[in-house]
């Protein structure tokens, strides 16, 4: 009996010791080191030329990793290349023949010109001649008015007039084949000129493409997988190699759903090595799933015992020493207090300020799933919006775009007025203006309204692309300019008027939505784009107006490199999204301002004017965010009643830095360190 109570009390206190196994070190959880891996494929069918890295290589940016070859490419631009110079050839010889008939017929023209003089002489002189001898004849004498009325009607007087007609008509250019063959050797309105134009154009938009089959690393990074060898070919969009960084940038954890942890986003932890105790960093939680998920086989205790628990993903230091793909430990910070997770609505209407509980007692988390591209570095965010920091005044300019270079550690600030030509601001981190930037190469450029950066670091400047107060639309208002830079110099790169691309493109695709919306705004003068944000080799463009059955409008033009290089759009044009943003605080529908992808996520102010009395006015308009970008936007929080016209995150992810344009007579503002 005594060995059934002590294999029943060993029995207890195993069972008793294997559930405080499991639910110990609360504030302790694991996680695996890993980066985010860039996928290098073709959308065309193609075949592997060269192949100049092997997996594990260590690459740097800008390296050629390979080069494709496709046949269906190059058949195009031989065939085109053919087909071109057929019609230059045809033009040149119709060119010769119009050259040598139109001298032939100057000869015929001018030999006509001397038949007519010569017998226009001939019968003057004999006209000449009988005067001479009707005056002599003096019985004619008495009679002088009569003899007059006689020249008059004289036949060889009638036959020089007709003469003389014929010999205008012979002299005037304009009046024979002459004109219409010095017609057919101009290029205006020649249809070959036309159709080389146009096959010249597509010659160059497939040269282009045949360029982009040299493929360079985007990234300093290793090599991580080669699927395919030289002279094999590749379906479309089939994985041919892979890139990642050289170190692990970000660490996916997870938390067991009945532990109590107090974690929250932007909250800093610590990361420990799971073999390596005294390998350690500090990482910041970027990401918290609102899901429960079943933990990954490795990170159970027991592979056998199925274990669920919330996703976390922390942010690493890019100098950190972790593997990629190595088991590590994460452990909650004691000195770093927990910020809500709500979804940045207003507090207080039944929405959780924290996680407490398992994912079934009613907390609302703010982060959707987690997915691969909210990856990169993201910004704080905040459940409670709270009070906004006070603001630096920027006099002398009407701020209207911000961009944070992180090699300089300072912003772009544009201005929708510049007086002389168009410039650029740098402004320090704690709003300071320490210069103005020439942009060298661009003469004219006005109302700008919004600022991009791609990731090759290239500049992108729009105006406004709307009316003066007058109604005018100059072409310095309807600019979209390409800049190069370096350090602190500025180059322009390339200039369309973009007003004029869109409106041709929109004639060209009457039956498109996004044709119509446009037609709309430009016929009514309200066409106005005042954000813009770089994504996926094309523009986004936020239009403040006009809106879309009461929603807010983002266009996106693809192939921005075509577009700039050829100064036409090609039909690559869609409605992107469309929402409603109606002010909190009054409901007046608005429209975008600015536009900023920051870590998978799309932030945007909205904007909109509100009447409060026979003539004063007041602005509406707040900071918004499309999770994932999600098709519809989160309210994130207001900027109480002031005109916000551009957003960046400030170094670091350390909050926003908003620009308020408060007109030309009064400073412009800087809210430094915004949380969302």
């Amino acid at each position: 009996m005594k060995r059934i109570y002590a294999a029943t009390l060993l029995a207890t206190a195993a069972l008793v010791a294997l559930t405080l196994y499991y639910r110990s070190e609360p504030d302790t959880f694991n996680g695996i080191a890993d980066t985010k891996e860039i996928v290098i494929n073709s959308e065309k069918p193609v075949e592997i030329r060269r192949m100049l890295v092997a997996q594990g290589q260590i690459v740097a940016a800008g390296d050629t990793l390979l080069e494709l070859h496709n046949p269906e490419l190059d058949f195009k631009i031989s065939a085109i290349t053919h087909e071109l110079g057929v019609l230059k050839t045809r033009k040149s010889t119709h060119a010769t023949l119009s050259r040598s008939e139109i001298r032939q017929l100057q000869a015929q023209q001018q030999e006509k010109v001397g038949e007519i003089l010569a017998e226009i002489k001939e019968l003057e002189a004999q006209y000449n001649l009988n005067r001479q001898l009707m005056s002599e004849l003096r019985s004619l004498d008495k009679d002088g008015g009569a003899a007059e009325e006689d020249g008059s009607r004289n036949p060889l007087r009638i036959k020089i007039e007709s003469l003389k007609r014929m010999l205008e008509l012979a002299k005037d250019p304009s009046r024979i084949y002459v004109d219409r063959l010095s017609d057919a050797l101009s290029s205006s309105g020649d249809p070959l000129i036309e159709q080389a134009n146009q096959l010249e154009e597509e010659l160059g938009m497939l040269l282009e493409d045949r360029k982009r089959l040299i493929i360079p690393a985007q990234i300093s990074g290793l090599i991580g997988s080669v699927n395919f060898k030289i002279g094999e070919k590749v379906s479309p969009f089939a994985p041919i190699l892979t890139l990642h960084a050289a170190s692990p940038s970000f660490v996916r954890g997870y938390i067991h759903e009945d532990i109590m942890s107090q974690v929250a986003l932007s909250q800093t932890v610590s990361v420990r090595s799971g073999h390596d105790r005294h390998n350690r960093s500090e990482g910041q939680i970027i990401g918290v799933g609102a899901r429960i998920v079943e933990y990954p086989e490795r990170l159970r205790k027991r592979p056998d015992i199925q274990i669920w628990g919330r996703e976390i993903i922390v942010r690493l230091p890019p100098d950190n020493r972790f593997l990629l793909g190595e088991k590590v430990l994460i452990s909650l910070s004691e000195k770093s207090a927990p910020s809500s997770l709500g979804t940045g609505g207003n507090p207080g209407k039944g929405e959780s300020s924290g996680i407490g509980g398992s994912a079934g007692a009613g907390a609302r988390a703010a982060s959707a799933p987690i997915a691969d591209a909210v990856l990169d570095i993201l910004p704080e965010r905040s459940a409670q919006a709270g009070s906004l920091p006070p603001p630096a005044e920027i006099p002398g300019i009407e701020a209207s775009g911000l961009l944070y270079l992180k090699d300089l550690g300072k912003f772009l600030v544009i201005s929708d007025e510049t007086k002389h030509h168009p410039v650029l601001f740098l402004m320090d981190t704690l709003a300071r203006i320490e210069k103005e930037l020439a942009i060298h190469g661009l003469d004219a450029m006005d109302d700008m309204e919004s600022i991009a950066a791609d990731s090759a670091g290239a500049l992108y400047l729009l105006s406004s692309q709307s009316r003066t107060k007058k109604g005018k639309l100059p072409g310095k208002r309807t600019v979209l300019a390409r800049i190069a830079r370096t350090g602190e110099n500025l180059e322009l790169q390339a200039k369309v008027q973009l007003f004029d691309l869109l409106e041709k493109a929109a004639r060209m695709h009457p039956g498109e939505d996004w044709a119509a919306f446009l037609r709309e705004g430009m016929e009514e003068g309200t066409l106005d784009i005042e954000g813009m944000a770089a994504h996926e080799g094309g523009l986004l463009l936020g239009c403040k107006a006009p809106l879309l059955n009461g929603k807010a409008v983002i266009l996106r033009i693809g192939g921005i490199d075509r577009v700039l290089s050829y100064k036409a759009i090609d039909g690559d044009v869609a409605i992107w999204k469309s929402a409603e943003m109606a002010d909190a605080r009054t409901g007046t529908a608005c429209g975008f301002s600015d536009l900023l992808l920051y870590g998978g996520d799309l932030y945007a102010l909205s904007s909109g004017t509100v009447t409060t009395g026979k003539s004063g006015q007041t602005h509406a308009g707040e900071l918004w965010i499309f999770r994932g970008l999600a098709d519809k936007p989160e309210r994130l929080r207001g900027f109480d009643g002031k005109k916000a016209e551009g957003i960046a995150f400030g170094p670091h992810g350390s909050g926003l830095y908003v620009a308020i344009d408060n007109g030309s007579d009064q400073p412009s503002q800087i809210f430094k360190g915004v949380k969302p």
